[in-house]
Formats: C-alpha cells, sequence, structure tokens
C-alpha cells in the first residue's frame, strides 16, 4: 500500500486528508449516508494508477441518514478495571432492574406483573404506566469510545464536502 496525497472524486473535487466526506453505507436494505474525515488516501501496488482506498472517521452526528460508526458504550467494573456486561449474570451489577410504574400510585411492577396486568384486566390503560430503567451499582462506569478509522474499498461513491457546509450544520 502506497499513500498519495490526494484523489479526485465523482464531481471533480480535489480529496485531501483532512477534509469533509460523505459516503454511502448499507445496513440492511437501507442505503444510509455518513459524514466523515478522511484520515489516509493509498494506491496499491498491483494497481498504480487508481486509489483503491481511503481510510475515514465518521463524526458523531444526530439525523437517522447521517449515522455511521459513532462509537459505543463499554462497562467497566471500578474495583477490578476490567470490561463487564452489566445485563448478564442475573443482574449481579444491578441496583435495581428496569421496571414500570403506576403513574397514579407509585406502585412498581416487575415485568411478568407488569403483563399480567394486562392479560387480567381490560380496562388497564398503557398511558397510566411509565419505564423505569435499570440502575447499576456504584463500581459499574459506562465508558464513551468514539467512533473508529475504517478503511473504505469503493472510492468511486465518496463526495467531497465543504467545510464551511459542516460547520453551518454544527458537526464540527
Amino acid at each position: 500500500m502506497v499513500e498519495v496525497e490526494s484523489f479526485t472524486d465523482w464531481l471533480g473535487q480535489e480529496v485531501r486528508v483532512g477534509d469533509y466526506v460523505t459516503y454511502p453505507v448499507a445496513r440492511g436494505r437501507s442505503i444510509n449516508v455518513a459524514l466523515a474525515t478522511v484520515d489516509k488516501i493509498a494506491k496499491d501496488e498491483e494497481y498504480p494508477n487508481e486509489i483503491r482506498y481511503v481510510f475515514v472517521t465518521p463524526l458523531e452526528n444526530t439525523g437517522s441518514r447521517w449515522s455511521h460508526g459513532t462509537g459505543k458504550s463499554r462497562y467497566i467494573d471500578n474495583r477490578t478495571g476490567k470490561g463487564i456486561d452489566p445485563w448478564a449474570g442475573a443482574g449481579k451489577h444491578m441496583a435495581r432492574s428496569s421496571c414500570h410504574r403506576n403513574v397514579h400510585t407509585g406502585e412498581i411492577f416487575e415485568y411478568a406483573e407488569y403483563l399480567e396486568i394486562f392479560k387480567s384486566n381490560r380496562a388497564a390503560s398503557w398511558s397510566d404506566y411509565e419505564y423505569v430503567p435499570a440502575v447499576f451499582k456504584d463500581y459499574v462506569e459506562e465508558v464513551e469510545i468514539g467512533p473508529k478509522s475504517r478503511k473504505l474499498t469503493v472510492v468511486e461513491n465518496i463526495t467531497k464536502v465543504a467545510r464551511e457546509v459542516v460547520e453551518i450544520g454544527g458537526k464540527d
């Protein structure tokens, strides 16, 4: 792999390292658009006249059509420093599991009890209950991991985006 300084996108714009680009992302039967910065541009020794790889880091975006690889959460046990799955282990990392609360009486129902209410009482209304998320024990810490660089091998669909467009959108 040989690094190069730039390449020309399908609109004839010169794309360099550090530029903003969009590229299509296929998920199932849906095509989404991802916004990213270019990290590296490379050619393959076998095809010296073609740009074969573009390495990009997706930006953190909010729209449904602008999401791809924006990181994930990990959970750490502060006592040991090791990664854990707080949902596994029959709730051993939970101070309280998720439940439902009656908005009028404040009474708490576990999931099975909550479903039983609607099986036995047709007059019960979903709006009378609210979901209460699980609470983890004090030693469980959630850590956000940012997006990782990814290699794009189909470079014909990459489009350069003007820096001003990204900055106006508040995504920089």
